[in-house]
């Protein structure tokens, strides 16, 4: 038989319906971790076994989403509701020598991955600014400047990840489509005003995530080029430490058999 090569690194797979998606991503050593997004309201964490419950809730989705829950115990699927809130405008994240970064002065949605990457950025401007400093009464107006320096994009990357969030949640259905139904007569298919919307305006989404991830991503130190390192060079050496871990993961998984396949999971210790 030809030999065994190692699974390569994908992007998150995103199943998304209406009022709920499941994505599944992979984080190396191959381990994956799943979310389930679901519009609930609030209180709502009664129930018997959360994995029966998700398992009804995607019954005829994708078998890969039915897979990871198989192979997930029912005590670790947690729910964990989800908070924003509006910019803090007219509120400052410091007072005297202190100060709040990340989700503690600008939660958002997860939808576009971007709490804990603003988080990193909060954290790069702050210390560029406190490394300028000569004596501590200087801290209060450095604080003051890192505010008004994150203030506008945090506030766009709120709005951003909202949108996101409310779009998929509230807006979102299986796109309507033509097909031919009995006796060669043409019938649409899932019917409805919000899958007409979807059908009209999917071609439109690439140009969309594009706009919009190149904006996410638009943030790079630029120190880096003033001390000679280029954004390609991390960009290469992160991929080859990824694929030398995936392949080792690989080869550990072929060596112990099936058992050693199911436990090398994101719930592994």
């Amino acid at each position: 038989p030809p030999p065994l090569t190692p699974p390569p690194l994908t992007s998150p797979k995103v199943f998304v319906g209406p009022r709920q998606y499941f994505v599944i991503s992979d984080v190396g050593k191959g381990r994956i971790q799943w979310y389930a997004f679901l519009g609930l309201p609030p209180g709502s964490k009664a129930r018997a076994s959360n994995k029966e419950y998700l398992g009804g809730l995607f019954e005829g989705w994708s078998p890969a989403i039915h897979e990871a829950l198989a192979k997930t115990t029912d005590d670790a699927i947690e729910q964990r509701d989800l908070y924003d809130r509006p910019p803090s405008v007219l509120k400052p994240w410091s007072r005297g020598c202190v100060t709040l970064l990340g989700d503690a002065c600008h939660p958002m949605m997860p939808n576009l991955g971007q709490g804990g990457c603003q988080a990193m950025e909060d954290a790069y401007v702050l210390t560029n600014l406190l490394s300028e400093l000569k004596s501590r009464k200087q801290i209060p107006r450095a604080l003051s400047s890192y505010y008004y320096q994150r203030l506008p994009r945090t506030a766009a990357v709120q709005g951003l990840s909202r949108i996101a969030s409310d779009f998929i949640i509230n807006f979102f259905d299986t796109p309507a489509r033509l097909v031919w139904g009995e006796g060669g007569l043409p019938k649409v298919e899932y019917p409805g005003l919000i899958s007409f919307l979807v059908a009209l305006w999917r071609p439109l989404l690439p140009l969309v995530f594009e706009v919009q991830f190149r904006y996410l991503y638009s943030f790079a130190p630029t120190t880096l080029k003033e001390r000679g390192i280029e954004l390609s060079q991390i960009t290469y050496e992160e991929r080859k430490r990824a694929k030398a871990d995936a392949e080792a993961a690989w080869d550990e998984a072929k060596q112990g058999g099936q058992e050693s396949v199911q436990r090398a999971s994101f719930l592994a210790k």
